[in-house]
């Protein structure tokens, strides 16, 4: 009885839709940064193996966007061409990738691509460390088109390699990424005043262990201010505060009270609302990854707790 086969290779296409279709241009933004905060992350590690990073200063991520295009800029190391071309620029996890490196928080394996696909058609990605450098140039448009390779014996195949060129290393080592003929949708958000407000107080929150560590990010010119997360102790009230270990080896802090007022002294596009102070935040390797969270993701309404109810306003609990 004779076989067939029936090959279910993705196509580029239908992979670049999937991986962009449910994140959100913010969430996009931030796996960005995340990567930027990595680099920055390997560069002080190779200084100090093993030690908890005390301090960033030194380290910055530039972020500049209009309706015409999006830029961002790090000095946080750079990327090796090794890297670049095994684990940067290849669609998913390799079997044979390393065990991810203490405190990372960003993933190379999808990261970046799903982002720099997410906002547009051309896509410019120079890059430096101390010793390499390199530089490529994508036309998403034309990359979906290339022609199928075409081996002896073979079945043609999709060609999904990008081509990167050395280029002069930098003294300023670090990344740069710049995206154009920004999609409508992409084009519309940036434009949008709003945006660049709520991205910058979501940066804000989300990066603000790393902010407090002297790490800079600056949004169109203006430099996020950390959140500060603030529990009320006094005579008359104090934090709940448990420590432990568990079982896998990772240290978890929950510290859960009533919130500080919220700073004064922001300007107004940075002020969030009170209630954004309330709730569940999580918080690992620095980065928070749940905020202000009122659902049964945390406990509210999970059939042992009732739902959220603005009594509750006031509450702030911090899982590190």
């Amino acid at each position: 009885m004779s076989a067939h086969k029936a090959h279910a290779t993705p196509t580029k296409d239908f992979f670049v839709r999937m991986i962009t279709k449910d994140i959100s241009l913010e969430d996009c933004i931030l796996d960005l940064i995340d990567n930027c905060l990595d680099g920055a992350g390997r560069a002080k590690h190779a200084q100090n193996p093993g030690i908890e990073i005390a301090n960033y200063t030194g380290f910055r991520t530039q972020i500049s966007f209009t309706a015409a295009g999006f830029k961002i800029l790090d000095n946080c190391g750079g990327i090796t061409i090794a890297e670049a071309i095994d684990y940067a620029f290849h669609f998913g996890r390799r079997v044979d990738a390393p065990t991810d490196g203490d405190y990372s928080i960003g993933l190379y394996g999808i990261g970046m691509k799903r982002a720099i696909f997410k906002m547009g058609n051309k896509i410019e990605i120079q890059s430096s460390t101390e010793d390499e450098a390199f530089a490529t140039r994508i036309d998403v448009k034309d990359w979906l088109a290339k022609p199928p390779l075409v081996a002896p014996g073979q079945e043609p195949r999709e060609d999904w390699d990008f081509d990167m060129y050395d280029d002069p290393v930098n003294p300023q080592t670090g990344t740069s990424i710049i995206i154009g003929d920004l999609y409508p949708s992409i084009a519309a958000q940036f434009s949008n005043p709003e945006f660049e407000n709520r991205l910058s107080r979501i940066v804000s929150r989300d990066y603000a262990q790393f902010l407090s560590k002297g790490f800079e990010i600056s949004i169109n010119g203006r430099k996020a201010q950390g959140f500060e997360f603030k529990v009320r102790q006094s005579e008359d009230i104090k934090p709940i505060r448990q420590a432990y270990l568990d079982d896998t080896g990772v240290r978890v802090e929950i510290i859960a009270g009533m919130s500080g007022a919220p700073p004064d002294d922001l300007e107004p596009t940075e002020r969030r609302a009170e209630t954004d102070y309330y709730g569940w935040f999580v918080i690992c390797n620095e980065r928070v990854v749940v905020a202000s969270d009122k659902t049964d993701k945390t406990v509210w309404g999970d059939g042992d707790f009732q739902s959220w109810h603005y009594q509750y306003n006031g509450f702030i609990g911090v899982v590190s």
